[in-house]
């Protein structure tokens, strides 16, 4: 049977059928891929929808955190974004815990600034934030 590969954008998306380059632009980059079921095919729908949403939201609370210590950002940007990586990781333990493995390495404070993240998090009472800023910070 010849391998079939079709694109879902997001997890409400539709399945659509790949643009020209795009398989060659996914496999030829630095993507980590990962198999959606160990069993193989065939795959339900709602299952890849599933996974998508849990990457989508484990990009976006990790996203929320850097953009929150990132100087160049003004504060309303980095304001909104810990606010939102704080909803995220609030909603899920699972989500929290991989955010964390992901984000408490060691940073250049040249580039962040883990002690303005925290600070908004503070002033924000964005408690699951705060407790990824704090180790890093102090």
């Amino acid at each position: 049977m010849d391998d079939v590969f079709k694109i879902i954008d997001g997890p409400e998306s539709e399945i659509r059928d790949p643009l020209k380059n795009e398989l060659q632009i996914f496999f030829g980059s630095s993507m980590s891929l990962a198999p959606a079921n160990d069993q193989g095919a065939p795959i339900e729908i709602s299952h890849i929808r599933q996974i998508l949403k849990k990457e989508c939201d484990f990009f976006s609370a990790l996203d929320g955190l850097l953009v929150g210590m990132d100087p160049e950002f003004p504060k309303k940007i980095r304001a909104r974004s810990i606010r939102t990586a704080d909803r995220l990781l609030s909603s899920d333990r699972d989500l929290e815990r991989r955010v964390r493995q992901s984000f408490l390495v060691p940073v250049n404070s040249q580039e962040w600034d883990p002690g303005g993240g925290l600070h908004f998090a503070e002033e924000f009472s964005a408690e699951h934030a705060k407790s990824l800023y704090w180790p890093m910070a102090t």
